[in-house]
């Protein structure tokens, strides 16, 4: 696969954003990702918009859709319905375990199953954007994506997206604390993929007092998340947990944060560790290849484990904030604009091996 490299915008692109779910209905990551790439490439002088199944004028000369989640099951019956132009999907995937490994590599042989549909969209799609190499990698074990289909467009962070009052969120949020305490910061939905109740495990085990922010995730482990909030309660003095804040809350409550540890089974990368590390948090982060590919050299990576966790937590709170030199890495290598220019640079290849495909000029 060919990692991207950024261009200048030579001629304005219409791109129609799909994204996997409704995005009034779940928010976390590849949410941020989908509508900060759409902003950014209007910013960038290009025509990007929302999939708008009442309004067909909006897909009028649609130059590309580009789907976000390779689980989109109506995408190719909306391709075909609306428009023949390129399709890009951003795959948004990542399997760690060998049984799931298993399932997905089989499964696409299976009709009416998910990874048949998936494997479907993905043999549809003109290019493919997946975020790392690591994520390539598995998109051509898993689905037989051909390498020379891939197109390597990481995750980004806003650099603007930088907290200026931390004394106002330990205020508001954490009155019985004080001012000067250290604590780790935990941005993410509330899932067992994500360990959190591993985290608070560890830090309980450590005597370090921990914040967790996000939504319990719907349809997912109630008793995994019982136990987590069973354990918050029974040391409220050290462990808090805040539900969900709103997103313009999120850098104050970085810029307040020691450390922030997402230790997650699977993520890709996580988009709260680039915004964490971009405010200065020193990060701790989950064994796993995209987040190597991330964080190597900016993060202290912990097996999941809680020995592990918490020796990394102990090492993460002993350095001073951005002790790795995290910020500035991150707004080196993952801004939004660097995205966005990226992903159009795609969208001109995509069109041209559409129009070439179809015996265009």
């Amino acid at each position: 696969m060919t990692v991207m490299d950024g261009g200048s915008p030579c001629g304005a692109i219409r791109a129609c954003f799909v994204p996997h779910i409704p995005l009034g209905l779940i928010y976390g990551g590849s949410e941020v990702q989908a509508e900060r790439t759409l902003l950014q490439l209007n910013e960038n002088g290009h025509r990007a918009f929302w999939l708008d199944c009442s309004d067909h004028s909006l897909l009028e000369h649609v130059d590309v859709f580009h789907f976000f989640g390779a689980d989109v099951e109506f995408a190719y019956t909306i391709h075909t319905l609306y428009h023949s132009c390129p399709i890009v999907v951003s795959s948004v995937f990542s399997e760690a375990s060998w049984l799931r490994r298993v399932a997905w590599r089989y499964g696409r042989h299976v009709p009416v199953t998910i990874p048949r549909k998936v494997w479907r969209l993905l043999m549809q799609a003109t290019l493919i954007l997946p975020n790392s190499e690591a994520e390539a990698r598995q998109l051509h074990e898993l689905f037989g994506v051909e390498e020379n289909r891939m197109r390597v467009v990481p995750n980004g962070v806003d650099t603007d997206f930088v907290g200026t009052d931390p004394v106002a969120f330990r205020r508001r949020y954490l009155p019985e604390w004080p001012l000067d305490a250290p604590f780790v910061l935990c941005v993410g939905r509330i899932e067992k993929r994500k360990n959190p109740l591993l985290l608070a495990q560890a830090c309980q085990a450590a005597g370090v007092r921990l914040v967790l922010v996000g939504q319990l995730a719907p349809n997912t482990d109630l008793a995994y998340q019982r136990r987590l909030l069973e354990l918050v309660a029974a040391h409220s003095d050290r462990l808090k947990y805040l539900g969900q804040l709103p997103r313009r809350e999120l850098p104050d409550a970085y810029a307040a944060a020691a450390v922030h540890a997402l230790v997650s089974t699977m993520e890709t990368p996580g988009l709260a560790s680039l915004e964490a590390g971009l405010n200065g948090c020193n990060l701790v982060v989950g064994q796993h290849p995209t987040v190597h590919e991330y964080f190597d050299g900016i993060a202290t990576i912990v097996h999941q484990d809680v020995s592990s966790v918490r020796a990394g937590v102990e090492r993460a709170l002993a350095m001073p904030r951005n002790g790795q030199g995290q910020a500035e890495a991150i707004a080196r290598q993952y801004t939004w604009d660097r995205v966005a220019r990226l992903t159009a640079e795609a969208y001109r290849e995509a069109i041209d091996l559409y129009n070439k495909g179809n015996g265009a000029a």
